[in-house]
């Protein structure tokens, strides 16, 4: 595709022929859109795609939250920024515990769930699991749920080969 757009470049003269003696690489690598393993924002992820999974299987939920967890998210990062970490840590428990409870009542449904759907939601729900288990200290977390085998690395330092 390049070469065709190169082509059509040098065909229309828009470009010259000696432009392409050198060549300037940018080697600039975009960050991967990834959350720490304690953020809320990723638990508040993980309740949207169960629910989401819950309205595409046709399972009705006890309750999906949808008002109460954004809100507690958003409290967690208020109460981190203004070092109220008892409040903050309350929330995030909170958090986890409405997390936990959509997890369960979609395993509770799983017998109803379509074949066209069992991969999709297995893997959606091992992820919640996995999230939910995790602690801060732990090897192996989950930083996201699009992207499970990301890492997250300090600025400025390099990448560990993998």
């Amino acid at each position: 595709m390049l070469t065709q757009t190169i082509k059509a470049a040098e065909s229309a003269r828009v470009v010259k022929p000696q432009s392409f003696h050198k060549v300037i690489v940018d080697s600039t690598v975009q960050e991967k859109a990834i959350a720490h393993s304690t953020d809320s924002k990723l638990l508040e992820r993980a309740r949207q795609h169960l629910v989401k999974l819950a309205a595409e299987a046709g399972l009705v939920l006890r309750q999906n939250y949808n008002r109460e967890v954004p809100r507690l998210a958003v409290q967690v990062g208020r109460y981190a920024h203004a070092k109220q970490y008892k409040l903050m840590r309350a929330s995030l428990k909170k958090l986890k515990t409405v997390v936990g409870r959509v997890w369960r009542d979609v395993e509770r449904q799983l017998d109803k769930i379509p074949d066209a759907l069992r991969d999709k939601t297995s893997e959606l729900l091992a992820k919640a699991k996995h999230l939910l288990a995790q602690k801060q200290r732990d090897k192996n977390k989950l930083y996201s749920l699009h992207a499970p085998r990301g890492r997250v690395h300090r600025k400025g330092q390099d990448a560990p080969a993998l």
